[in-house]
């Protein structure tokens, strides 16, 4: 029998992603909330709002839908979960670093990207006659992957140019909120795209047919 190293019910994922979203409702909410001076560390323009919402948002259905992408298609090598364990830290960043310059954010939303879509085809792989029957083969080149790779160009030509011109970072200027924009439009047209398959739209929306009995 072919081994399967991990399967829906996510003994050692469902864990690691509690203590992740713990770790970053620790250092954004509690820490907020301690604080004497909520305008210093709360977001307080659009760009810093934009990062924790995108980070929240992607961490919860990033959750999701590894369990329904698991559920369909579960893990035949090691590869898929430890690209999954690598990612966690990764969104975490993604969440606590909401002060840094939006630039950096952007290039680890970009390895986060490459990672998802590393993971893909190591599934396609996994499952090739399935993936060719259904023309599920073309991770590289979908929409969502091209709007990442978007900002990653608009913050690699920021941090060049503040480098070489000179100047300094400005959260809420046009290039920081287009961003946060295409951070936020990449990360929910990623999961509109695939909630007819294993995403975690598609997840919570058989879960509520079945709450109201359809």
């Amino acid at each position: 029998m072919e081994k399967v190293y991990d399967s829906s019910t996510g003994q050692f994922i469902d864990p690691l992603f509690a203590i992740v979203i713990a770790a970053a409702v620790n250092e954004t909410f509690v820490t907020w909330c301690k604080s004497d001076s909520l305008v210093n560390i709360m977001p307080n323009n659009l760009t810093e709002f934009l990062i924790v919402f995108a980070g929240y948002s992607n961490i919860l259905l990033s959750w999701f839908g590894y369990h329904k992408s698991v559920a369909k298609k579960p893990i035949k090598s090691a590869a898929r979960f430890y690209i999954t364990v690598v990612l966690l830290p990764l969104y975490l960043f993604t969440i606590i670093l909401y002060k840094m310059p939006v630039e950096y954010l952007t290039i680890v939303y970009f390895s986060i990207f490459l990672l998802w879509t590393i993971w893909e085809v190591i599934k396609n792989n996994e499952y090739a006659k399935e993936s060719c029957e259904n023309g599920r083969d073309r991770a590289l080149f979908r929409s969502y992957n091209i709007f990442i790779f978007l900002a990653f160009l608009i913050a690699v030509g920021s941090l060049l140019y503040r480098e070489i011109i000179g100047g300094s970072y400005d959260s809420s200027s046009i290039s920081s909120v287009s961003q946060s924009i295409l951070i936020v439009i990449s990360i929910f047209w990623l999961r509109i795209r695939k909630s007819e398959g294993d995403s975690a739209f598609g997840y919570l929306n058989e879960a509520y047919k079945k709450a109201v009995g359809l």
